[in-house]
């Protein structure tokens, strides 16, 4: 790493600087309201007090034990540019996962109550009934994003056709971080949903909550995918339209109904017979008794 000397009392809060690292290429940085540094894009970090700021002299070696490479993806596993990530440290209010209480308000729950709905539609209500419950479901969308204050947004990056590299030394051990995709590059889906992974005391990086399985880990990478509209709508969980899975139940609650019918039927018409031969059987005792 090299390292530079700013002086702070030239430098404005709450604008952008840059740095001219190659003949077109430049490292980004921004003055918070503090007067801490965060880095923004580019071959730059920062330390934990937001007051050094790093440059790298070439493109860093992802494969070092010393940092932690983020790729950011498509399906086949190509390297896209364009997506805004962010990096802060994990806690309930600043983080949206799938399946926690704020998001099954609208998803995982809203599923559940209407599989609820279906059920009790089918045996009291008709299929147009349970027809609309179905789309006043599919209406439902999931909650926003909770806001997270401009100064605990550690990295913040604007994604290229090449990893980004962080400094290992830049995370606390044994925490948990939330990454969260802000926006996707154009022609792919934002995800709905937070991802979160830990820096554990061993060093080790692994997955805490994730959705749809688009975050892996190996070693010291995270690769985050991102899908195509098309691509998510056919891996997302699903949040609606029961309407044709309460008409199989229909069907099924009729045909077991009939089957249990049939077979009382059956039943009742053997038992009858058998009291019918023991009956006559009594008779004919009797009769060579006397």
């Amino acid at each position: 790493k090299s390292y530079a000397t700013l002086d702070a009392e030239k430098l404005t809060v709450g604008e952008y600087y840059r740095f001219k690292t190659g003949t077109d290429t430049y490292a980004y940085f921004y003055i918070n309201s503090d007067g801490t540094v965060k880095a923004i894009k580019g071959n730059i970090d920062t330390n934990d007090d937001g007051d050094e700021v790093y440059l790298w002299d070439d493109d860093p070696d992802e494969d070092s034990d010393d940092v932690i490479a983020i790729h950011k993806v498509n399906n086949t596993g190509t390297n896209l540019s364009g997506a805004h990530l962010q990096i802060y440290l994990y806690s309930d209010s600043n983080t949206l996962v799938y399946g926690s209480s704020s998001s099954s308000t609208s998803s995982s729950t809203s599923n559940t109550s209407s599989s609820t709905n279906s059920s009790t539609s089918s045996s009291t209500n008709s299929s147009t009934n349970r027809s609309t419950s179905s789309s006043t479901t599919k209406a439902k969308t999931t909650p926003a994003k909770p806001s997270v204050a401009t100064n605990d947004v550690k990295f913040d990056w604007t994604t290229t056709d090449k990893a980004k590299v962080i400094d290992i030394g830049d995370l606390e051990k044994g925490k948990n971080y939330t990454l969260r995709e802000v926006s996707a590059p154009s022609g792919y889906e934002t995800p709905a949903y937070d991802f979160v992974f830990k820096y554990g005391t061993d060093g080790k990086l692994t997955i805490v909550r994730n959705y749809n399985g688009l975050l892996s880990v190996t070693g010291n990478k995270l690769v985050l995918k991102n899908l195509t509209p098309t691509e998510a709508a056919a891996t997302r969980p699903k949040t609606g339209d029961h309407s044709k899975l309460a008409l199989w139940l229909d069907i099924c609650i009729v045909m077991l109904g009939g089957l249990y019918l049939s077979g009382y039927s059956i039943f009742e018409s053997f038992t009858e017979k058998k009291k019918v031969k023991v009956v006559a059987k009594k008779k004919s005792h009797n009769r060579r008794k006397r």
